[in-house]
């Protein structure tokens, strides 16, 4: 009998031992991830990697090998987060089935589901005795500093596996700048903790490490990252500096060696400024708007651009504000401010001032009191704010031992740091922040432990539910991917003028789960271009009507109907497009010349001349010229 439990004692701790290992090769890989395949290069790939992930982990740890020692404190804070997690996964699965697009919200519920799922796992795992982290640390340590090789590569403008540069901005292998510089802040606490390993080559390395995430934060040229490393950092310094006695050898440290390593932070960054006039611009003017005076008309462009964005940001705030109100409780859906977006900044006049359409309002907090409604928001808002509180508490309370006081202060650092990048970002939508998220949240809670087994977790019923969801993530996942990839064909043979191999393309792309892309696109609109060109004008026709029931408000979609409609002689309806188009894009200079063109034909002649007045001098050639002079003098004969 005691030889039988000694066997069982060795294979659960053999098994433990594999969980750590499985989360490091998780963390090293998911931020690396890049796929030009489909549109959004990083998001459908490392969604993919984590579901499969979460797919092999479940069954294999908690079905097939045993339940975890999944013991947890009696603390009611500790026992109620699984259950309150599971609430909101209820409460946007509920939602989706009353959003204003159920297509794009499953896309919403699918993709949450997955840092849910991953705290869940972590919380099981970190919580036996014999979990060792320094595994993860590491790897997030390694991925971090490749993250910051490829920023600092970028800098010097040297192509990395083919990722582009969106408009000379440095984006690491995030695919935008202001998302590189957010989760680099995001790992630096784990960096930070792989600096105290105790394998010296380890520890040397993973300093190296910090270097280049520092570097790449501030060359990231973005606002919100800068900010959010002060939180990131601030906690840390605190209990440090104020437990002296226990952290001697943190502060001899940074005494002797980090003086060296913020040198090599800022030689690095003014090596990229001075090779690169793009991100040294870009940084001077986010860092000194208005003091640093522009040197070129170039420069001026990017100050200018720098001080729209913060003007154009603020609007959009009180516009998502405003929104909110409408549907408070319930929200218009998950992920749906995309589909409303075109006419609530039509409506505002926002269109018109500032040209571009916002798919978010660059903050997560009234984005989702839009989506979510308010009862969405307030439990997204708990299930990061319950782990802080939790964390706080263990590092208030003198029982704690000074290692995991140290542990706890650098994730609550990191939630902190996440907290106020919501309120700039859109970093909920990325699955490396997510990552970083759910690991924070999965240690402060798995780190609780007591005498009592968690009943959620401990339940094999409950971990077959879970790989049901993951099974349902994941199948929109691919759904999602097939869309993308498809959709970015059909564009590419669409301007090849290849419209036969546009049709086949968006037949192999349809899907009756993701119907609507990232970007608020459907496949409809290279379809009805498609079948205009091959002069197919009712299946034209139907296909931009079919892409109008799950986007209404899509500018394209609404002059292409107009043209469709102006080609077949049916003015009025063209009219009424195209002047559909024109609210939704104002001052666009295509639309404006349809509609002179339409108005024309249509004998409205002063409408005819208020479009060509409205449009830029080069837009108007000589054809518009004539139908100008023709409009005034059909005007002046009657």
């Amino acid at each position: 009998m005691a030889k039988q439990k000694s066997r069982k004692v060795k294979k659960a701790r053999s098994r433990v031992s594999q969980s750590p290992i499985a989360l490091a090769v998780l963390f090293l890989l998911l931020p690396l991830l890049y796929s030009n395949v489909p549109q959004e290069p990083v998001v459908p790939i490392r969604w993919m990697l984590t579901g499969c992930f979460l797919l092999l982990f479940i069954p294999y740890f908690f079905l097939y090998k045993g339940q975890t020692n999944t013991l947890l404190r009696s603390d009611p804070l500790v026992t109620s987060y699984v259950p309150l997690s599971l609430v909101f996964l209820a409460w946007l699965g509920m939602s989706s089935f009353f959003s204003v697009n159920s297509s794009v919200a499953i896309q919403e519920f699918g993709r949450m589901t997955v840092p849910i799922l991953l705290i869940w796992v972590v919380i099981a795992s970190t919580s036996d005795k014999t979990f060792s982290t320094h595994l993860i640390f590491r790897a997030i340590a390694i991925s971090a500093a490749i993250q910051g090789l490829v920023a600092l590569l970028q800098g010097f403008q040297i192509e990395v596996m083919d990722i582009p540069s969106r408009g000379g901005k440095i984006s690491g292998i995030m695919a935008n700048g202001n998302l590189l510089g957010s989760a680099q802040v995001l790992a630096l606490p784990f960096v930070f903790l792989a600096t105290l390993d105790k394998n010296k080559i380890w520890a040397g390395l993973a300093r190296a490490s910090m270097v280049l995430v520092l570097f790449s934060i501030i060359i990231a040229a973005s606002r919100s990252p800068w900010i959010s490393l002060f939180f990131a950092v601030t906690p840390v310094l605190l209990l440090v500096l104020t437990r002296k006695t226990s952290y001697p050898h943190i502060l001899t440290r940074w005494k002797t060696k980090s003086w060296f390593s913020a040198l090599m932070v800022l030689a690095l960054a003014a090596l990229v400024m001075m090779a690169n006039d793009k991100v040294n611009q870009s940084i001077t003017s986010r860092l000194l708007p208005g003091i640093v005076a522009p040197t070129d008309a170039e420069a001026s462009k990017i100050a200018r651009q720098a001080q729209e964005n913060i003007t154009g940001r603020l609007d959009m705030w009180r516009l998502a504000a405003e929104k909110a109100k409408g549907a408070p409780l319930t929200g218009i859906g998950p992920g749906c401010w995309k589909v409303m977006s075109p006419l609530y900044e039509a409506e505002a006049g926002y269109s018109q001032k500032y040209g571009a359409k916002n798919l978010r309002p660059h903050n997560v907090y009234l984005q989702l009191a839009n989506e979510y409604g308010i009862i969405g928001l307030i439990l997204f808002i708990l299930v990061a704010l319950i782990p802080l509180i939790i964390a706080l508490k263990r590092v208030a309370d003198k029982k704690t031992s000074k290692e995991e006081a140290l542990l706890m202060t650098a994730m609550s650092g990191g939630l902190m740091a996440l907290a106020v990048d919501y309120m700039f970002s859109f970093t909920h939508e990325r699955m490396a922040h997510m990552g970083y998220f759910a690991l924070m949240v999965g240690l402060i809670i798995g780190m609780q432990r007591g005498k009592k087994n968690h009943p959620m977790l401990s339940s094999k019923l409950f971990w077959m539910a879970a790989l049901l969801l993951v099974m349902f993530s994941l199948m929109i996942g691919l759904e999602r991917w097939k869309f993308e990839k498809h959709y970015k064909i059909a564009e590419a043979n669409l301007n090849a003028a290849r419209n036969e191999q546009v049709l086949l393309e968006v037949e192999k792309g349809r899907s009756s789960l993701v119907k609507v892309g990232p970007i608020a696109n459907t496949l409809e609109v290279q379809e009805a271009q498609a079948y205009k060109n091959l002069n197919q004008f009712e299946k034209a026709i139907s296909s931009s009507h079919e892409g109008l029931k799950q986007l209404p408000h899509n500018f394209a979609l609404n002059n292409n109907l107009g043209t469709i409609h102006f080609q077949n002689k049916q003015l009025d309806s063209a009219a009424k497009y195209f002047e559909k188009a024109l609210f939704l894009a104002p001052g666009e200079p295509l639309v404006l010349k349809n509609l002179a063109g339409t108005y024309y034909n249509t004998k409205d002649f002063q409408k005819c001349i208020e479009a060509i007045d409205a449009l830029p001098a080069d837009e108007r050639d000589e054809r518009l010229e004539r139908v100008y002079r023709s409009a005034v003098n059909e005007l002046n004969s009657n």
